[in-house]
């Protein structure tokens, strides 16, 4: 049995987190107590069992109410927990951190806003970082670090832009793995970071060759150095055996007395030379043994095989490249059996071993990716028109008229006729004066034309009794000015050597041809004998109205660019088009705006260069108003009408070329055959 003394207990403010914590408890306890009362109810005790009972139930109540105070404390503290604080904005709760706690997350968060506003975005993120760990329940801390991290990416990811296209790629690496860093869900960041990451250089596929299938001396890949001084017949003994080649000397060669000094060549450099000393040809019998002729026309023509070679490129090439490529190659090897295979997409050679070895190497030069190039454009267009018109419009034309000749006409006009009528037909007097002053201030309304329903003054008597309109005056004051500026950045990559198409824009109908219902009752019709009733049987009783037509006009930039690269230099060939609506119509057909550029220029890598420039000025001025009078100083500028047009149009277009990749190789010296049979 519990027993004490319950004292009186001060009553606390019931904060929002304690009543909802104490809603939920009572939520829970509600089914509970009812549950309890319905096993209580359908297990009544008897006296005697409730008696004995009674401490039990004391106990039970008691530890009841403490398990609810126990929950209720836990909800308190979990809600206080999840609701928004901060020690920083006075409209949230505190958040019941220690005075240091809250001295230092204080001066850190006014450290981070004072850096923000340097655009030290980095700096702010630590410091708005060390408040938040300070007090981490604060709202305020919380909210200024996750800002300054979205800065801190979009700055990054800015800057590795840039960086990129200045080929500076350690520094955009840098900036795309901050970003990532902070933000691993940002996809393009992601995708960026892919980008700026080395990658190993792509492997150049070499020219695949189909071989005739001729003999080939096979020599040591050796480097020697030979000074010799004696008959040319021992040299090319010694020559030959130092690469492991027997040389087989023809009867009847020529001997010439050398005196030479060779340092640091394999056979496929010295060769040529001997045999240009020497005046001998090297004729392969087998891969390790050559006869020695004279260099003559008969012997080359004797001995020097033609074998016949088909060049495949590595990708695919056009009709036009490989025709190119056949005239190069003709004219630089002096081939005369050359031709270009297009079904196939090869380059069919027939001419010497040796000429053949240097085409070859000649095309491997021709197997590494063209280099890449970003073209930057920037298109910036200013425009401003201003209208004033200021002045008064006075009356240019009066119309004179007879008073006595206008009234017959409205007293006999049908409209009076019809008033007449209607008032006989009702039995009331019929008064014509009235009637007419009626259809004189009313006229305008019921559609009398008539000049009497409009000011006038009178002048003359009797049947000359004469009157004169008066005209209204009206004053303008309006001044409009409208400027739009607009700018359009372009980026565009491209092959060195290809042509890039960019298309930005929109498609605008312009109507060329318009169709409307025509009446088979006009004069027209009836003039061609064509009757209503004719029109309806050929058109079923019905007439259809066919739909306009028009034409379809581009709207918008269209840049066609063929870059080519000189090292570090770019040249350019491009074809720039800029369309644009105008504001003003001519028959309701809009006025279009076509500015087309076309050139060739050359600048260095990275180096912005204004391509295209111009300047429109236009003015119009115009003055309404009466002959002679509009002339007066004072009386004319009051009694006439004047407008002032201006309309300034500036436009400038920039282009900055990138060098996105580059083919940087050693060069490759080609010794070419002195001569080949024809």
């Amino acid at each position: 049995m519990v027993s004490g003394k319950i004292g009186r207990m001060r009553r606390a403010p019931l904060t929002p987190a304690l009543t909802l914590a104490l809603a939920c408890v009572l939520c829970v306890a509600a089914p509970l107590r009812a549950q309890d009362a319905a096993q209580n109810k359908s297990a009544e005790p008897t006296p005697a069992q409730s008696t004995a009972h009674t401490d039990v139930t004391q106990s039970d109540a008691a530890h009841g109410v403490a398990s609810q105070i126990d929950v209720a404390q836990t909800a308190i503290t979990n809600l206080s927990d999840a609701l928004p604080c901060s020690d920083v904005e006075k409209g949230f709760p505190a958040c019941g951190a220690l005075r240091e706690a809250r001295k230092k997350a204080r001066e850190a968060y006014r450290r981070a806003m004072r850096l923000e506003r340097q655009h030290d975005y980095e700096g702010a993120l630590q410091a708005a970082r060390e408040a938040h760990t300070a007090v981490p329940r604060d709202t305020i801390y919380l909210s200024a670090e996750k800002t300054l991290t979205e800065k801190v990416v979009s700055a990054s990811i800015k800057a590795g832009d840039q960086a990129m296209l200045k080929s500076d790629a350690t520094t955009a690496l840098k900036d795309f793995q901050r970003a990532a860093e902070l933000a691993p869900e940002n996809v393009y960041a992601l995708q960026r970071l892919g980008d700026s990451q080395p990658r190993p250089a792509p492997k150049a596929r070499a020219w695949h060759v189909e071989d005739g299938g001729e003999v080939r001396l096979q020599p040591l890949a050796i480097r020697k150095d030979f000074e010799y001084r004696g008959a040319s017949s021992s040299f090319l003994q010694q020559f030959g055996s130092a690469f492991g080649i027997s040389v087989l000397i023809q009867e009847g060669v020529i001997q010439h007395s050398l005196r030479i000094k060779l340092d640091d060549l394999d056979w496929e450099t010295g060769a040529p030379i001997v045999e240009q000393m020497c005046k001998v040809l090297f004729i392969p019998l087998d891969e390790h043994q050559a006869l020695v002729v004279n260099d003559t026309d008969e012997n080359r023509r004797a001995y020097m095989r033609m074998s016949l070679r088909s060049f495949y490129p590595p990708a695919p090439a056009s009709l036009q490249e490989l025709n190119d490529l056949s005239t190069a190659l003709r004219v630089l090897f002096d081939l005369r059996f050359v031709n270009t295979n297009a079904k196939a997409g090869a380059i069919i050679v027939r001419a010497p071993q040796k000429t053949m070895d240097a085409i070859a190497t000649f095309l491997d030069g021709f197997s590494e990716p063209l280099p890449e190039v970003m073209l930057d454009v920037q298109i910036y267009q200013i425009s401003q028109q201003f209208n004033r018109q200021i002045g008064t419009t006075a009356p240019t034309s009066f119309t004179v008229f007879n008073i006595a000749s206008e009234l017959s006409k409205l007293a006999t006009s049908a409209l009076y006729g019809q008033i007449v009528s209607q008032l006989e037909a009702a039995g009331q007097t019929v008064n014509e004066a009235t009637i007419l002053l009626a259809l004189i201030a009313d006229g305008s309304s019921l559609g009398v034309n008539s000049p009497l329903t409009s000011p006038f003054a009178t002048f003359g008597g009797g049947l000359t009794l004469s009157g004169v309109t008066i005209p209204s005056v009206s004053a303008e004051f309006s001044d409009v000015n409208s400027q739009t500026r607009q700018v359009d950045h372009v980026q565009l990559r491209a092959q060195s050597g290809k042509v890039a198409n960019f298309k930005f824009g929109e498609r605008y109908p312009v109507v060329t041809a318009q169709y409307s219902a025509a009446s088979a009752t006009s004069s027209l019709l009836a003039k061609l004998g064509v009757s209503a009733a004719a029109l309806a049987g050929f058109t079923g009783g019905s007439t259809t109205v066919p739909a306009p037509q028009f034409t379809y006009e581009d709207i918008g930039l269209v840049l066609k660019a063929t870059p080519r690269l000189h090292g570090e230099l770019v040249t350019l060939e491009y074809e720039m088009t800029l369309r644009s609506l105008e504001e003003t119509t001519v028959n309701n057909l809009p006025i279009m705006n076509n500015r087309d550029m076309k050139g060739v220029i050359s600048t260095l890598n990275g180096q912005p260069i204004v391509i295209a420039g111009m300047v429109d000025s236009e003015q119009m001025k115009s003055m309404t108003g009466i002959p002679g009078v509009s002339s007066v100083p004072v009386l004319g500028d009051s009694l006439s009408s004047k407008s002032v047009s201006k309309t300034y149009t500036e436009l400038m277009i920039i282009l900055t070329p990138y060098l996105t990749s580059s083919t940087k190789t050693q060069g490759t010296y080609i010794l070419l055959p002195q001569a080949s049979p024809k």
